[in-house]
């Protein structure tokens, strides 16, 4: 297909173009040529005269005769009162029309004449120069040469001859080129259909042949980068759908089994039972998080995570998140410090960076060993940026998984227990809902040496300001 609608007609209109301007350069140049040739022949004759008529003053007219026997011209040598003397080749005589007999009175009286065209006196039509015999003085003669236009269009035909040869030099040339065109581009579009087709079919291996940096190899290139990003987001979608299941898995499975306990009546232990209802709630509250999280990335995919932006005090709202951890962290004998600067307001949504703290603070307490600090600073930096960074002391990231760590359901630790950590949603949803709001979140990181993440946002751009950016 390919080959039959961009190569053919590629190459069709490659030939057409060719002998468009092959016709052109034909016709120009073959009128070029006749001008050429008949202007030459003009130049020719008038010398070739010259020469003749010094033969005839001097007596040479039989070397003037076998001369013009060796060329294609007519020679025709007059006496002084017009009679013919002297016609090489021999041909049939012509009556000279009166314009000619004009024109041969003329020569007699001194002067050199041409005509071109049609001459009744040698019966063709072609080029005629007339030129005055003086001898001693005076006017003994006249010598006429005539070039028939047959003999000029000979010339030119033999230069069109070569020249229609050229174009069909040119034109085979130019289909060579076509076919050679037609491969280097037809064959990597193929190439590209069938990559396509594989991907279409979940092959995502398929990689496509690339040589030379032109543009149907930058486009070979974006083609296998897209394959490398499609099987990336393969495995992230498998991984991603295992995980979720893993994570809802496990929470139904004990409120499934702790409720049938209760519901049938197998325990009869009060504290017992009322430990199987904690279990139950808690699992149900980690259901609800898991489906509230997943429900926050869904709508940030589908462009429907909004903000209900205010005035927000970023010292108040930053005590105020510390103070939910601070009981939990206490209790791992954890202690938090803050290093909070001036009243400090930005417009964002209060809620939404309460999610984004509280994500951080307890991903904080959670790889945070005792005895351990976390840090909790609030500045303004010299792009007059709000920066927020969440510092811990725990036991680090390795440099290895610090690209990955804000993609969804990536865990440093593969085989951690849930025990030790949450879905792996939270700082896929901390990275949504910062950029959101026009900032960025970084993290800097050193394995047994501690965690930084920081946030930036704009402390004067209103929503309306961040859209006109866009």
């Amino acid at each position: 297909m390919i080959r039959r609608s961009l190569a053919a007609r590629m190459g069709m209109a490659i030939i057409v173009l060719i002998l468009s301007v092959v016709s052109v350069l034909y016709v120009i140049i073959g009128q070029l040529f006749e001008d050429a040739f008949q202007a030459n022949s003009e130049q020719q004759l008038q010398t070739q005269i010259t020469q003749y008529t010094n033969m005839a003053a001097t007596g040479g007219a039989s070397m003037m005769q076998m001369m013009a026997k060796g060329t294609e011209d007519v020679l025709v040598m007059v006496n002084h009162q017009g009679a013919t003397v002297v016609r090489t080749p021999i041909s049939p005589v012509h009556s000279p029309s009166s314009k000619e007999r004009r024109l041969i009175t003329q020569v007699l009286h001194g002067k050199r004449v041409m005509m071109t065209g049609w001459n009744e006196w040698f019966g063709e039509t072609g080029v005629m120069v007339g030129a005055p015999i003086r001898r001693g003085g005076s006017l003994t003669g006249a010598v006429f040469l005539f070039r028939s236009e047959a003999v000029i269009q000979n010339s030119i035909r033999r230069v069109q001859g070569l020249l229609v040869l050229a174009g069909l030099g040119a034109i085979i040339f130019a289909s060579g080129v076509t076919l050679m065109l037609s491969n280097r581009i037809a064959g990597p579009l193929r190439d590209i259909v069938r990559a396509a087709r594989e991907f279409g079919r979940g092959n995502y291996q398929t990689q496509v042949p690339v040589q030379g940096d032109d543009e149907i190899a930058m486009v070979g290139r974006a083609i296998n980068q897209l394959a490398r990003d499609l099987q990336d987001m393969h495995q992230n979608r498998n991984e991603f759908l295992a995980n979720i299941s893993h994570e809802l898995r496990t929470p139904l499975s004990y409120v499934r089994g702790y409720s049938q306990v209760v519901s049938e009546g197998l325990t009869t232990d009060p504290a017992e039972r009322d430990r199987y209802l904690r279990i139950i709630y808690d699992e149900t509250v980690r259901i609800e998080q898991l489906v509230s999280d997943l429900f926050a990335l869904a709508q940030a995919d589908a462009g429907e995570l909004t903000i209900a932006e205010d005035s927000v005090d970023m010292r108040s709202l930053i005590l105020h998140t510390v103070s939910l951890v601070e009981g939990r962290a206490a209790s791992k004998g954890l202690e938090i410090e803050t290093k909070l600067g001036g009243k400090l307001s930005i417009l964002a949504d209060k809620l939404r960076l309460e999610q984004v703290l509280l994500n951080l603070l307890e991903n904080a307490v959670r790889y945070t060993e005792p005895p351990g600090r976390i840090t909790v600073s609030l500045s303004e930096d010299a792009a007059g940026m709000i920066r927020i960074d969440v510092a811990d002391t725990g036991k680090g990231i390795p440099e290895k998984d610090l690209p990955h760590i804000f993609e969804r359901m990536y865990r440093v630790e593969k085989s951690r227990t849930r025990a030790r950590g949450g879905s792996g949603l939270g700082l896929a949803i901390v990275k949504q809902i910062v950029e959101l709001h026009g900032g960025e979140v970084h993290v800097r990181s050193s394995e047994h040496h501690g965690t930084t993440f920081t946030v930036r946002l704009t402390a004067t751009q209103t929503p309306a300001e961040r859209r006109l950016k866009q």
